[in-house]
């Protein structure tokens, strides 16, 4: 009898809809939050260039107070990206009372990436199925390009969440008549502020995924005129009243930001960043238009599988609910809008894993629910532990074993450390962009391109302190002989660091009166 009722009882216990279960499962999910977003977040340093590009232009801003041309520690202005990023970095910096670091650059990508997860979870929960949230919530936390990508601060992880509260609101908008203005609004603001955070291409992703979406509904609302249903729709949702003041605020911002960079921004900006990146220009990631084929295959790992399995069966039983189709376009569009394009990386791909895991936890609920009773409970049970538990230990080990062993030879703390033991003189990069490695410097830096300009700085001094490649310091040398050159450090090459020498030139005749030979690993050049 004793054992009959331990036995009902770990039965009633480890029952999917059991309190204790569900506590487990929560506990679980809370843990494999913490260890997917945000644990070692800021350990270890700028490895990405925007990093320390975002890092510069914040702290310009909270120097300078000039929120709209945001410049990097040599001076140049930031015009490769609209300052949203750098404002909320500056924000966070100011709350905590510190100049911006790695905590500051990445928490608005972590943050991002967790209210993206809620708000897509919050949107199948009003859909009415608790458990397809639960897997959607699975799904991001496990995915493991989506993880990555929130660990790192750049801005597409931003933009995801702007164009998720945008398709949500627009959506929210056509089921709830009496707050529409509401939802409009809201997704107005969105797509202003997707916008100021990457340009056009928030426009163009926030309105392919919305009219997708129309043209959906109006196939099925009228299969015989889809044409003048699609219209119908736009026409009752009034979208483009509200997309006309958003790209009229938009417009306007750019232009004022366009004054204060002196006429630059829209030229680089607009012309080089968008246009000639996106129509290709045989360098800079250039890619065919397949590319995004293989790597998303990889970037959605360990679900690559059970995505294809998935898609294959709706195809095959052509029966889809109506919140999995809305995925499948949302994800359709952006994948095909980012093909188009030739310039492609695995992080432009963002906007995307929202409709993705729409797609997923609907589809796989739906398969589910076909199984007998015991093995759909036993599925179930496996995939709300075994997955976010193992994607935990993995990011653990990840986080406190490889990457320290992996960091000495990424961080640019220590040289610059080095560097500024050394001089607190200006520093010149020529030839080289090492954001990294510029920021930890901090000022006086200068970069210079070409050797014209590199003779024409070197005019009125005796010394000069150069920061450059290998290659480009021998020729530096063969070509200014009537300079002594001194490698005072100098990092090689390896698989995951960039070489680059930092070297004191000094005019014969002129005293050396920096010498400190001792700070750093010194050696003649010839």
């Amino acid at each position: 009898m004793a054992n009959d009722f331990r036995l009902e009882t770990k039965a009633l216990i480890f029952t999917e809809n059991s309190p204790v279960f569900k506590i487990l499962v929560g506990v679980i999910l809370l843990a494999t939050t913490y260890f997917s977003l945000f644990h070692h977040l800021s350990e270890r340093d700028f490895w990405s260039s925007h990093e320390a590009r975002a890092a510069m232009d914040a702290a310009s801003i909270l120097e300078d107070n000039n929120f709209l041309s945001p410049k990097l520690y040599d001076g140049q202005k930031e015009l490769q990206k609209p300052p949203l990023y750098y404002w909320i970095i500056a924000f966070i910096s100011w709350l905590r009372d510190t100049t911006p670091d790695t905590t500051s650059v990445r928490l608005p990508s972590a943050i991002s990436a967790l209210l993206t997860t809620c708000l897509v979870c919050w949107y199948l929960i009003t859909r009415g199925n608790i458990r397809e949230a639960v897997f959607c919530f699975i799904f991001f936390l496990t995915c493991q390009h989506f993880v990555w990508a929130s660990r790192i601060g750049r801005t597409d992880m931003l933009l995801t969440l702007l164009i998720t509260i945008m398709a949500i609101s627009i959506e929210f908008s056509k089921n709830q008549q009496h707050n529409q203005h509401l939802w409009m609004t809201l997704s107005s603001i969105s797509l202003y502020l997707a916008i100021l955070c990457k340009g056009l291409i928030g426009l163009v992703l926030g309105t392919g995924i919305t009219l997708g979406i129309l043209a959906l509904q109006a196939c099925k609302s009228d299969p015989n005129n889809r044409i003048k249903s699609f219209f119908k729709k736009v026409n009752d949702s009034r979208i483009m009243f509200y997309w006309s003041i958003t790209l009229l605020l938009a417009s306007t911002t750019f232009y004022i930001i366009d004054v204060y960079a002196e006429g630059e921004f829209l030229k680089t900006f607009l012309g080089y960043h968008h246009f000639t990146r996106a129509l290709g220009n045989g360098t800079l990631r250039s890619h065919p238009i397949w590319y995004y084929f293989f790597l998303s295959s990889i970037d959605f790992l360990p679900w690559t599988p059970l995505i294809i399995f998935l898609a294959l069966l709706a195809l095959k039983s052509k029966i889809i609910s109506e919140t999995a189709q809305i995925g499948a376009i949302w994800f359709a569009m952006v994948f095909t809008i980012l093909s188009l394009a030739s310039y492609k990386r695995s992080d432009y791909l963002l906007p995307a894993y929202p409709g993705l895991a729409i797609f997923f936890s609907c589809g796989l609920n739906d398969y589910l629910t076909q199984l007998e009773i015991k093995k759909r409970t036993a599925l179930i049970k496996i995939f709300l532990i075994i997955p976010p538990v193992l994607s935990s230990i993995g990011w653990l080990i990840y986080m406190d074993h490889y990457l320290p062993s992996v960091e000495p030879f990424r961080e640019f703390r220590t040289p610059a450390a080095l560097i500024r033991d050394f001089t607190k003189e200006e520093l010149v990069f020529f030839n080289i962009e090492l954001h990294s490695l510029a920021f930890h410097c901090g000022k006086p830096i200068k970069t210079v391109v070409g050797h014209k300009d590199f003779s024409s700085c070197t005019t009125d001094r005796d010394n000069i302190f150069v920061i450059t490649t290998p290659k480009d310091f021998r020729e530096l040398s063969s070509s200014h002989d009537n300079w002594k050159k001194v490698i005072l450090f100098q990092r090689e090459e390896t698989e995951f660091s960039r070489p680059f020498v930092f070297a004191k030139f000094t005019k014969f005749g002129s005293p050396d009166v920096t010498a400190k030979p001792n700070a750093m690993h010194s050696a003649s050049a010839k």
